[in-house]
């Protein structure tokens, strides 16, 4: 496989001090997260936005050079 897909912008702004962007997934629903040990399903701890709302593929907010809302 080729090299991983960079992260979204909001993903990496959510990311907690010293935490590697190596260990960002997404769990089942497509939502981000970061994991500090290997599970299946994929469970970690959840990104959140500034509003602290999760951050999913898809939302508006995760997705690379989106505007946005309002």
């Amino acid at each position: 496989p080729g090299p991983p897909e960079p992260l979204p912008p909001a993903v990496v702004a959510a990311l907690p001090p010293g935490v590697p962007a190596s260990v960002v997934l997404q769990n089942t629903d497509g939502c981000y997260l970061y994991s500090v040990e290997v599970t299946d399903p994929p469970s970690g701890y959840p990104l959140r936005d500034a509003s602290g709302a999760p951050i999913c593929e898809g939302d508006a907010a995760a997705v690379v050079g989106a505007a946005p809302p309002g």
